[in-house]
């Protein structure tokens, strides 16, 4: 019976390890790009910053007027069009209005809340707009499809999560263990286990959160089903949004905007004990009677949940239509938001997330990394496939690094009224990264082994000269950075780049060094 009892669980463990191997190896590449673009999305507010320097304003406690902005743009604004007004927050210290003009198409308009000026920020996507989308639906044209892959690929991520704690089972022992100066395959090895088992409760929550935000994608039939298919009454029911149908009758008279945010705001902060600001507007249909507006929080100070609690006023009266508040299982669906978005007040915790992002990339990295050098041990007859498998690794780990160090120098580089044939300044920037992409795949391709070195020395100079080339190009240079409160967050942007510039160069020189079986030297085989 015990022989019996030992044979089953050596075919359990063979079979995870099965699974675990071959799901690392089909959705590895894509697992890392989503986690390295996850983990810079983290700090997406103050790249954003970085790569629009007309942004880079001091966060003042006094509100611009809505009520002045939207007088302004009165005739320029669509009949029925829904506005929203995003209020400077330290992380976004401007005024933000999107509206649908006259002529039908979408203005984001950036406006200075100390001048009240209206702002011409650089034509970038930045990472609110390129990297954070990747995050969750790879940027396709057909976001559906995208979002679909990633989710495919998160459940991949909690298999592998299971399948390899299964495999290992020794976590407290894998914790304690990373023998560096044994064999390539083993140190690997061991650093992989270590990065698993640190970062294990927080990669599983992260892809069970992220499966959840977007349950409304995956399972829309079952998810809309009490609510008849009508996904904008599934809303109201989590976040608040309230559905208005439009009237067809022109407002008589509209209420002030600014008294209603200033309502909230003194509503809010009886309940609490910190002082709370609203940080987003909603006006649901521009000059219809049945107009309301929305102000709340997405965010309130220092607390996970998203979309706790929204006051909605009448746009033409002003007064209180509905005093939101999320019940419990809103509430939770809000936590789970929260947790995986890592936005709210917290820059302890974001740095505690940024480390964590890093530290699954590592794992990721270094689980394709040994199956790479294992594979390397045995004969060579499908020396094609691993050459194939090795060039994807490369450009999948060092490749996609080169990329955002590219999109990051095309943003210093290119003039603001850059553009060529058909593409502007935003989509220059993008088709450098995917060109940096393409372009360390066949470089993988062709140099081998030698690929990693090469690879790595490259990221260590655009790392450096990245944040070089801000300091020429803007003037903000480390001492100005650092010794001006507000740009804080341009000289954490600089100094990430130079701590990865210097972790880079030391990578290169190992590589470079004594550990560089299969990784930069060729493998001879014997027959």
């Amino acid at each position: 019976m015990r022989s019996f009892n030992l044979t089953v669980s050596e075919v359990f463990k063979r079979s995870m390890g099965w699974v675990h191997t071959w799901l690392g190896l089909i959705f590895g590449s894509l697992l890392f790009a989503i986690f390295w673009m996850g983990t810079l999305s983290v700090f997406d507010k103050e790249i954003d910053q970085w790569m629009k320097p007309e942004m880079r304003l001091p966060f003042i406690q006094s509100r611009p007027s809505i009520d002045a902005q939207l007088e302004k743009l009165e005739h320029d604004i669509e009949q029925n069009s829904p506005i929203v007004v995003r209020l400077p927050k330290p992380r976004i210290p401007v005024l933000q209005i999107a509206y649908i003009n006259r002529a039908g198409t979408v203005e984001d308009l950036v406006i200075n809340p100390i001048e009240q000026s209206v702002l011409q920020p650089t034509n970038t996507l930045a990472a609110s707009g390129f990297f954070f989308p990747f995050h969750y639906a790879l940027n396709l044209k057909w976001r559906s499809v995208g979002i679909w892959i990633v989710g495919l690929a998160t459940m991949a991520m909690l298999i592998l999560l299971v399948s390899g704690t299964l495999i290992h089972r020794k976590l407290i022992v894998d914790f304690f263990t990373f023998r560096r100066r044994r064999s390539q395959r083993r140190s690997v090895l061991d650093l992989h286990n270590l990065a698993g088992t640190i970062g294990l409760p927080f990669y599983f929550i992260l892809a069970l959160t992220g499966l959840i935000i977007l349950f409304d994608s995956y399972l829309h039939w079952s998810a809309t089903l009490l609510f008849d298919g009508d996904s904008s009454a599934l809303n109201e029911q989590l976040i608040g949004f309230p559905k208005v149908q439009v009237s067809g009758n022109s407002l008589v008279q509209t209420a002030s905007v600014d008294k209603m945010v200033a309502q909230a705001e003194s509503t809010w902060n009886r309940r609490s004990r910190e002082r709370q600001f609203a940080d987003l507007v909603m006006i649901s249909i521009q000059g219809d009677a049945n107009s309301l507006v929305d102000v709340r929080q997405i965010f309130p100070s220092r607390n996970v949940i998203r979309h706790r609690t929204a006051l909605i006023f009448d746009r033409s009266t002003g007064a209180l239509v509905h005093d939101y508040s999320c019940q419990p299982l809103a509430c939770a669906y809000g936590w789970l938001i929260g947790s995986h978005f890592i936005q709210f007040d917290h820059q302890t915790l974001r740095w505690l997330y940024f480390v964590g992002g890093l530290l699954g990339c590592v794992m990721i990295a270094t689980g394709s990394l040994f199956w790479i050098v294992s594979r390397l041990k045995k004969r060579s007859e499908d020396s094609e496939i691993n050459g194939v498998v090795r060039a994807m690794t490369v450009s999948s780990i060092t490749g996609i690094i080169l990329a955002t160090c590219s999109f990051l120098i095309a943003n210093r580089l290119l003039s603001k009224e850059a553009s060529f044939w058909i593409f502007d300044r935003a989509v220059l920037e993008v088709l450098s990264f995917f060109f940096a992409w393409v372009v360390s795949y066949f470089h993988a391709a062709i140099r081998g082994p030698k690929a990693w070195s090469d690879q790595t020395s490259a990221i260590a100079c655009l790392a450096f000269i990245t944040p070089v080339l801000n300091w020429v190009t803007t003037g903000d240079t480390m001492l100005k950075t650092l010794s001006t409160p507000h740009l804080y967050n341009i000289a954490g942007v600089d100094v990430c780049l130079l701590i990865g510039a210097a972790i880079a160069a030391w990578a290169a020189y190992i590589l470079n060094g004594k550990f560089n079986i299969g990784l930069s030297e060729p493998v001879t085989t014997q027959h």
